[in-house]
């Protein structure tokens, strides 16, 4: 089902402040965001505060499918990123 708002905000646990790996990524993608959102309005995706660091190996795998499914340009366009700033600043720098 997909949210009203567009907006997924993605749920770790707590003592969890890293997010490494490219299957971790798919993951993620695969059990918080498809089919969640519609990307053809804007889609808003949150990550948490309290992650500390991700990997660009987590970046890769997390938005493989939506680059697959509809291209680097949508993200950042249609698809915002929302979180920490360094964090927002990290994804957009390894997704281009």
């Amino acid at each position: 089902m997909k949210h009203a708002s567009n907006k997924i905000a993605l749920t770790f646990e707590e003592s969890l402040s890293k997010l490494v790996g490219e299957i971790s990524g798919k993951k993620v993608y695969t059990e918080q965001v498809r089919g969640k959102l519609d990307f053809s309005l804007t889609a808003y995706i949150k990550f948490p505060s309290h992650i500390a660091r991700i990997s660009s190996s987590f970046v890769h795998g997390f938005f493989r499918e939506i680059l697959d499914d509809y291209g680097v340009s949508l993200v950042g366009a249609k698809i915002i990123v929302e979180g920490d700033e360094w964090l927002v600043s990290f994804i957009m720098e390894n997704l281009l």
